[in-house]
């Protein structure tokens, strides 16, 4: 049977390209995280209504936990730290190369999600620049708010092009004198001298804790230290990730803020620590062949689509849903709108994904 033949076989068994991927686990962190930022607005719907618990009891604290996903995004500047070193450090592009190579990853759903967007509030050729290219050279307002996540990854592929690809950084192994250099201008410019809003913000950190894991595999003296970080920490990653969400229900961060900035800065810093170790233990689990709900496919499935579903659940997804299906008025209700929502947006997301990103995935 030719290849021609066997593709469209090969489609339906594995329609999310998941045979593919080099570390499975990965898939279903990036699901986690995409399923927590989810909750964030999902939930935010009902808040309101105390999610139709009693304010005080504990269900309503587990579930304003739920809401409190943010942190799902810090997870996704630590992966996308880790694979861009190890990206870059393989292929050798040029500046201009990766930068494209960067666009043609985020531009087609950007442009799909987007597009209509600016054009239902009639927008102007700076504010459809800096919904296109998340360089924020207008400082326009962005149609789908939750792209702000993606000015911040901008950011970090300049910084990388200009770091790794124009100094040479890296040709002659993990470049660790300039990455504690650039590491201690972040912490200096987010404590005092606060030059650039994206660069002031204590979650950028997360880039820098990805690129230092990357950074400790592919040096021959740190390999060692990186294979011992067992696929049993798992469940204690999980479990922080738990507790930083409560953390986050309680506004512990903005207490922390507000007594010290450099407090707030270290719990960050923390938190990207433990989820790099994540991170390592999955690497390390994929090469062991051990599994884990990391490794469960329906998770791997929303992680397969989560760049559509990160995009598009604000701005489809849940106002699609809402006009759907009636608003909730219990907590039964509740969940199944939960559920009813999540499919609406996963749909639509898979829809994305299949004729806009599974070509990048398909071809390399």
């Amino acid at each position: 049977m030719s290849f021609a033949e066997s593709f469209p076989a090969r489609a339906a068994r594995d329609p999310f390209a998941l045979a593919a991927r080099a570390v499975p686990g990965l898939d279903g962190l990036r699901g986690l995280a995409c399923l927590m930022i989810f909750n964030v607005h999902f939930f935010a719907q009902f808040a309101g209504a105390s999610y139709f618990t009693e304010p005080g009891s504990l269900l309503h604290a587990v579930i304003h936990a739920f809401h409190s996903g943010s942190h799902g995004v810090d997870v996704f500047f630590v992966v996308s730290g880790y694979l861009i070193y190890g990206s870059l450090t393989r292929k050798r592009p040029s500046l201009p190369g990766f930068l494209l190579e960067r666009y043609k990853r985020l531009l087609p759903v950007v442009l799909a999600v987007n597009i209509p967007a600016l054009y239902w509030v009639n927008a102007g050729w700076k504010q459809v620049l800096d919904n296109v290219l998340f360089l924020d050279l207008f400082g326009s307002r962005l149609v789908t708010f939750v792209s702000w996540a993606l000015v911040y990854e901008m950011y970090f592929y300049l910084l990388c092009g200009v770091w790794l690809i124009l100094l040479g950084r890296g040709k002659n192994g993990p470049p660790w004198a300039s990455w504690a250099l650039l590491t201690g201008l972040f912490f200096a410019n987010s404590l005092y001298f606060h030059v650039n809003t994206v660069l002031s913000d204590w979650r950028f950190v997360g880039f820098f804790v990805g690129i230092g894991l990357a950074m400790l595999r592919a040096d021959p003296r740190g390999r060692a230290l990186f294979s011992k970080i067992p696929p049993g920490f798992q469940p204690v990653g999980l479990g922080v990730l738990a507790l930083a969400c409560f953390l986050w229900s309680r506004d512990f961060t903005g207490t922390l803020s507000a007594v010290s900035p450099a407090l707030a800065l270290g719990y960050f810093t923390a938190l990207d620590v433990v989820i790099a170790l994540l991170v390592g233990s999955l690497v390390n689990a994929a090469t062991s062949g051990a599994g884990g709900l990391f490794a469960w496919t329906p998770l791997r499935c929303v992680g397969a689509v989560s760049y559509s579903l990160f995009l598009l659940h604000t701005q489809w997804g849940l106002p699609l849903a809402n006009t759907l299906f009636a608003r909730p008025e219990s907590l039964t209700g509740l969940w199944l709108h939960y559920g009813l929502s999540l499919s609406v947006s996963f749909a639509l997301a898979a829809f994305l994904y299949m004729h806009l990103e599974k070509f990048y995935f398909a071809r390399r």
